[in-house]
């Protein structure tokens, strides 16, 4: 009778979503095509999705080896579960593997849990297929006996690491196993565990990446996740894919490119055409691209772009194909970018900094594209309309208010206007950032959140399980105070200028009248309760926002009033003002303040009255007229329009008319909140067009 294997791969996607188990088909194929008894070991259907922790108990219990994939969404359910299986049946196997399985310090792991039989660290296929081939637990037969430890050194060296080419590695890696093997038995073989003999913890090096990633066969292809798929004929899935493995940088906060993933390894060509067919027949909606670097290998990665466009017009299939854009980018990345836009197949192009300061750049181990290219890129796709979005990562090393809010200027100086994402720095197990020396030196701050989704529901299942993150909340350089006032400061500049609540005449402002975005956003910031009373709430909101993550609150702003979900802060600011009718008083207060900035009344008639008129006509809101005529002394939508692309027309003094076109409408402000302010929110879309007339 076979062995039984159960696999877990529990994924966090959106709820009427679920990704298709890569890593634990990953698994499952391997082991079917490299075991030399491949017959001795039934896989069923694994768990895919959030299950509760009694009925996938349920589902596993009469295994004989259970695997479980971690990550940081999953692990707080997954050691729940394991924890409960083995209670029920401790003769079970169970292997945890995954990202969030420390390479490092993986004793203590395993101490603080006690349900783990054995934790692979790093690269999981072959070790996976290495355990099953040695279960139960048995001493090859043509290992040598006794204390002959000579022999024992030489068996492992000719058999165990025999592609290691440095000979001095070799014998390491031969040194480092040795007393494992002596203590416990076959497992000493299996390189990458850590594994529980004797009442003793025994950790086995971690051997290196595969040299050739088609060593696994395509679960796609050879039809496995057919079976599931036909199990659950229901599901709205998507894909994870990758063309190739591994990331050749070592940013401090990422754990893609430490040092047991550096090494790349690619997918044959013609498995990734057949992958991209395969996705289309299927009619998968929505592929995720798990490539640390999309755009690295040229031209090959532009090729992939290509095929995936031809088949989207071809089949209807995939709808998007969301890329991890390489840190590196030069005109030929980008071509593949471009390509993916002009398909519909993605929405906009990342080009992600984390930072722009120097010394933090430093500290981190990452370099960025330098701001001349980026202006140089920025101002291109911005002319072929192509929307770009940048990445900045609040809590990283010798980062300071000033530091911070600078990076946002000058990105915004460069064009960035569609879209700064500001991520809180969270510390995953493999990051170089995790190791205790690395968080002492630069004195992180550091406290446990729970895990929530943007535009997730508030309310859980009373049986589901809260996952959690670490998040740096201060460091040395940036006190607590200083967090919550540069936080404040992020939010704000969302809701303002990316929320487009003011971006016309903060554009305007900067343009015409010489003001410094940071002072801009600084000075809303510093209103007084009594002078401008809604911005005042709207920034009294964000600094609790941010206080409330300092003491372990999520990252997102709970209402159950809209919609009962958790929201970005700076959406939530916008429905709010909107939802109590204070529209109006922003803007009337916001006049006040530019008036303070530029050192005298913005008198009706006046360039920047006429930007903060425009705006306030052109916003979407719920139960709008289909269309509306519009007169202003300027051009200023068209100097708008030129300044985004970097590129100003002259200003005119003359009357112009306007057609604001409202394409789309809301009748219902629950209609509103979630199709426009929550499904507009990447591309911050929240401004019908003028036409002149």
């Amino acid at each position: 009778m076979s062995l039984l294997v159960k696999l877990a791969q529990i994924n966090g996607g959106p709820a009427d979503q679920n990704y298709l188990p890569l890593s634990a088909a990953y698994l499952q194929v391997h082991a079917e095509k490299h075991l030399k008894e491949p017959n001795r070991f039934k896989f069923e259907i694994p768990i895919y999705t959030r299950t509760p922790v009694e009925t996938a108990v349920k589902q596993l219990e009469d295994a004989d080896v259970v695997g479980i994939s971690t990550y940081v969404w999953n692990f707080e359910l997954s050691r729940k579960i394991a924890a409960e299986l083995k209670r029920r049946k401790p003769n079970i196997l169970t292997i945890f593997g995954g990202p969030h399985v420390p390479e490092k310090r993986t004793p203590d792991f395993m101490s603080q849990n006690p349900f783990i039989d054995v934790a692979v660290a790093g690269e999981g296929e072959r070790a996976f297929t290495a355990i099953l081939e040695r279960f139960p637990n048995i001493v090859p037969e043509d290992l040598p006996k006794g204390e002959d430890i000579g022999k024992m050194e030489d068996y492992l060296e000719k058999n165990i690491f025999p592609d290691i080419e440095r000979s001095d590695w070799r014998k390491n890696r031969v040194r480092g196993t040795l007393q494992s093997l002596i203590h416990s038995g076959s497992w000493g073989e299996v390189s990458s565990i850590n594994v529980r003999q004797n009442g003793n913890i025994v950790s086995i090096p971690i051997a290196r990446r595969m040299g050739d990633l088609n060593e696994v066969p395509s679960p796609y292809l050879n039809g496995t996740f057919e079976q599931l798929m036909a199990r659950y004929p229901d599901e709205n899935w998507t894909a994870i894919w990758e063309t190739n493995r591994g990331c050749p940088f070592a940013c401090a906060f990422c754990d893609w490119g430490n040092t047991s993933k550096d090494k790349m390894t690619k997918l044959e060509i013609e498995r990734v055409y057949g992958e991209q067919d395969w996705f289309s027949k299927k009619r998968i909606e929505f592929v995720w691209c798990a490539d640390a670097n999309f755009g690295m290998y040229q031209p090959r990665d532009v090729e992939i772009a290509k095929r995936m466009a031809e088949n989207k017009e071809k089949y209807g299939y995939p709808k998007y194909f969301t890329v991890q854009g390489t840190k590196s980018p030069n005109d030929q990345s980008f071509e593949g970018q471009l390509i993916l836009d002009k398909s519909g197949l993605s929405r906009g192009v990342l080009i992600a900094f984390q930072s722009l300061n120097p010394e933090t750049l430093k500290a981190v181990d990452r370099g960025n594209i330098s701001l001349d290219k980026f202006f140089h890129y920025q101002r291109e796709f911005a002319k072929r309309g192509v929307d770009t979005f940048s990445d900045l990562i609040l809590g990283n090393p010798l980062e300071t208010y000033h530091t911070f809010t600078k990076g946002i200027s000058d990105l915004l100086d460069m064009g960035q206007h569609n879209r700064i994402q500001f991520n809180n720095l969270s510390i995953l197990p493999n990051a170089p950032m995790a190791d205790p020396v690395y968080i002492r030196k630069y004195g992180l701050d550091i406290v446990e959140t729970p895990i929530v989704n943007a535009h997730g529901p508030i309310d859980r299942e009373a049986d589901e399980v809260e996952e959690k993150q670490q998040l740096v909340v201060a460091t040395n350089t940036m006190s607590r105070e200083d967090w919550v006032r540069t936080r404040s400061f992020a939010y704000r500049t969302s809701a303002l200028h990316f929320n487009k609540l003011l971006q016309i005449p903060l554009l305007v402002a900067h343009h015409n009248y010489g003001l410094n975005y940071n002072r801009m956003i600084d000075e809303f910031g510093a209103v007084s309760p009594e002078s401008a009373p809604v911005i005042a709430s709207m920034n009294r909101g964000f600094d609790e926002q941010a206080k409330a993550i300092q003491r372990g609150s999520p990252e997102f702003t709970p209402s159950r009033n809209y919609l009962g979900i958790y929201w970005y802060p700076d959406e939530n600011a916008l429905v709010d003002m909107v939802m109590n009718n204070k529209l109006d008083q922003f803007y009337r207060e916001s006049n006040g303040v530019f008036s303070n900035m530029i050192g005298e009344e913005v008198r009706d008639g006046s360039l920047l009255d006429s930007a903060l008129r425009l705006n306030r006509e052109v916003f979407r809101l719920p139960r709008q007229p289909d269309s509306e005529i519009i007169e202003h002394p300027y051009n200023t939508w068209e100097l708008y329009k030129s300044l985004l692309i970097s590129s100003p027309v002259e200003v005119k003094n003359k009357k112009h008319r306007y057609a604001v076109e409202r394409k789309e409408r809301w009748e219902t402000d629950q209609d509103w909140m979630k199709k426009m302010v929550w499904y507009k929110n990447k591309r911050g879309a929240y401004l019908n067009s003028a036409q002149p007339i």
